[in-house]
């Protein structure tokens, strides 16, 4: 029979550490009281356990290390070729798998429906995938500011398996015929999944106004199908070398695979239109109710931000700062590449959650005071920033995940290398300042959705008019 041991919050970690091999945990969260260490049981309302841990542990101390190790970044090579495509080789495992991301920079707010910018790179996925690379499983992604193939493969087959890529300069003959299936595929999404695109499509588009980054997710018919036209027009103007990043991570030689990369990557010519997006405009707070018979008030509030400059790691600490207000709400700081903004999100007890939520609000407004307690709290949340950042990436996937992450943001590696230094050189006064400029109640987005007698209570007590049900 094993022995249980009793353990402190010290204890506990050290038995984490040496038993696990780790030294944090995103789990571990930071109980803004100061309270003792506990574990919150999971139910319906809050369907997780929380270990939590004092404020009083070494909350000026912040010791930073790199994100990606030096030895990844010393034998990393970054190229050009002459077609315009960016390269960046970065070995980083013993592992024999590498793994490949071709990152365009043209996403779903280059487009006016986000469908097109989906099925261009899933079309051109189906025009390059020749039955030879049949054991591949290629995947492909759009975001707000990019698309993306990635492919894992082995080494010991690398200069085989890329041969997928070297279809691309012959990719535009049978370009059309992929749109065309892709396309006749297409069915109907349910009423249910309709519905909800459009509750996302309100509270973005309310955050960004007209921008593309709050109109993208909008369609007229979210279960429509994109124009083939719409489509090939997209594939010409922005699927092109000199709009595109190929990464490649994991346990190869560099000096054996560039050189492999210029031959099947240099003969895909093509030319990309430019295209740019300016920043968005704050636009006024609003409060939207959604009646829904649920045992819960689900919770949203969001705010516009700025883009990820040198204020990026501020505004994480921001979001980590509100995480930390109310067990069941949660706060992350979203960022694409010219702006971003935060986003609450949790569900409550709708007996309590009038109260709970009014003494949210009137919290977050407080992280700005000046007391102790909001100076305290913001000197844990930037630790654990800098100490999150300074973790890392833990796999040769990982490290090409960081990289993507750099291109969609328009950074290079060195910008993500640096987050955990400049999360630990953060102010108070910074953070001030930001909640200032961004976090007014006035700009702020609300929604709520449950029991539509609770739901106008809660706004009642906010002293919030609803604008849309």
């Amino acid at each position: 029979m094993t022995a249980i041991q009793r353990l402190d919050s010290a204890g506990l970690r050290h038995a984490l550490e040496g038993s696990l091999a780790i030294s944090h945990a995103k789990v571990i969260v930071l109980q803004p009281d100061g309270a003792r260490p506990v574990t919150q049981s999971a139910d319906l309302i809050e369907p997780h356990h929380m270990l939590r841990r004092p404020l009083e542990l070494d909350a000026e101390s912040v010791n930073v290390e790199p994100r990606v190790p030096p030895s990844v970044l010393a034998h990393a090579r970054t190229l050009r070729l002459a077609n315009g495509l960016s390269v960046i080789l970065a070995p980083s495992s013993t592992v024999p798998v590498v793994h490949v991301h071709l990152v365009f920079g043209a996403g779903m707010t280059t487009t006016p429906l986000r469908r097109v910018a989906s099925t261009a790179i899933a079309a051109l996925v189906r025009a390059i995938r020749p039955p030879r690379t049949a054991g591949l499983s290629p995947r492909w992604v759009t975001g707000m500011d990019t698309a993306e193939i990635t492919v894992s493969i082995p080494a010991t087959e690398l200069e085989a398996d890329l041969t997928f890529f070297g279809e691309l300069p012959t990719a535009s003959d049978s370009f059309s015929d992929a749109v065309a299936k892709i396309v006749a595929d297409v069915r109907p999404n349910s009423i249910a999944a309709d519905a909800k695109a459009s509750r996302d499509d309100d509270f973005y588009a309310h955050i960004y106004g007209d921008h593309p980054y709050g109109t993208a997710r909008r369609e007229d018919s979210p279960s429509a199908a994109p124009m083939q036209s719409d489509v090939e027009t997209f594939y010409r103007q922005f699927l092109q070398p000199d709009n595109a990043t190929l990464i490649v991570t994991g346990g190869f030689d560099v000096d054996a695979v560039e050189p492999i990369v210029r031959r099947i990557f240099t003969p895909w010519t093509g030319s990309a239109q430019p295209h740019s997006l300016g920043k968005p405009m704050r636009q006024p707070g609003a409060a939207f109710a959604i009646n829904e018979a649920t045992p819960w008030i689900a919770l949203r509030i969001g705010w516009l931000a700025g883009p990820p400059d040198d204020d990026y790691a501020a505004r994480q600490i921001i979001a980590a700062m509100i995480d930390r207000l109310m067990p069941r709400v949660r706060c992350a700081h979203l960022a694409y590449r010219v702006a971003s903004h935060y986003e609450v999100s949790g569900r409550l007890d709708p007996q309590n959650a009038a109260t709970d939520i009014v003494h949210l609000r009137d919290a977050i407004a407080a992280l700005a005071d000046g007391s102790d307690a909001s100076k305290q709290l913001f000197a844990v949340a930037r630790r654990e920033v800098a100490i999150g950042e300074s973790a890392g990436a833990t796999s040769s996937a990982a490290w090409a995940t960081e990289l993507t992450l750099a291109v969609a943001m328009g950074h290079d590696l060195a910008w993500r290398q640096q987050l955990a230094q400049r999360a630990a050189k953060v102010s108070y006064d910074d953070v001030k300042r930001l909640i200032a400029e961004e976090l007014s109640p006035s700009a702020a987005t609300w929604v709520l959705s449950g029991p539509g007698d609770k739901v106008a209570e809660i706004y009642a007590r906010l002293g919030l008019t609803v604008v849309s049900e």
